[in-house]
């Protein structure tokens, strides 16, 4: 899996312009930018406002057992990896697959993971919400086991994993609304492209050696 400092890179192994596939990006982009907005800004104000309500006695615990604080920076640190490292192992492909790539690009201070070949349009809906669901979702269910402090914190670090999902979300959204159930979906670059089944395409669609799905 190759690691990449900088902007989503280029397609290496297929090209959606060539093939005349349908870019996402459109004269409505605007208002999916906004979507992505108004989705982090609603998670992120209440898991502030959480955190600040519970901050008194949260510290009350950091000072009185100094090992709290070094764990809850640990765990606030490794969501985005984490969040990351799901959607590598939910594209279902392999983490030594050469085609998976995994990158940081500070000037947007995102980071992401792509698989380099077209992939249907039902595992990629999977990569998308399978952090969601792991980090945001299901440690809910612990939730009736636990009071107080722990509690907060539980809801805190869900609600926070939740903003991090607001570009995935919209994305899913996406999908749904402007790509048809048996669409195969590629990115090349920044930009996402739909069309049929790669065999349908011409081969001089292909930028390099066609590797399997």
């Amino acid at each position: 899996m190759p690691f990449i400092n900088g902007a989503i890179p280029p397609s290496r192994t297929f090209d959606p312009v060539a093939a005349r596939w349908t870019s996402l990006d459109g004269p409505h982009s605007s208002r999916y930018v906004l979507m992505v907005l108004l989705w982090v800004c609603s998670f992120l104000l209440v898991a502030i406002a959480l955190f600040l309500r519970a901050a008194p006695m949260l510290r009350a615990i950091f000072r009185e057992h100094l090992w709290t604080l070094p764990c809850f920076l640990a765990v606030l640190l490794a969501l985005v990896p984490a969040h990351e490292l799901i959607h590598a192992l939910a594209y279902g492909c392999g983490l030594r697959s050469p085609n998976l790539i995994a990158g940081v690009w500070p000037k947007r201070g995102i980071a992401y993971v792509i698989y380099d070949t077209p992939l249907p349009r039902q595992r990629v809906l999977r990569m998308l919400v399978a952090p969601f669901l792991v980090l945001s979702v299901a440690p809910l269910f612990a939730a009736p086991f636990l009071s107080g402090p722990s509690l907060i914190l539980l809801a805190f670090f869900s609600l926070l994993h939740a903003a991090l999902c607001a570009g995935d979300a919209v994305t899913v959204l996406r999908l749904l609304r402007l790509t048809p159930p048996g669409a195969m979906i590629h990115n090349d670059g920044w930009d996402t492209y739909w069309g049929p089944s790669p065999s349908s395409t011409p081969p001089s669609a292909w930028r390099g050696t066609r590797r399997s799905a």
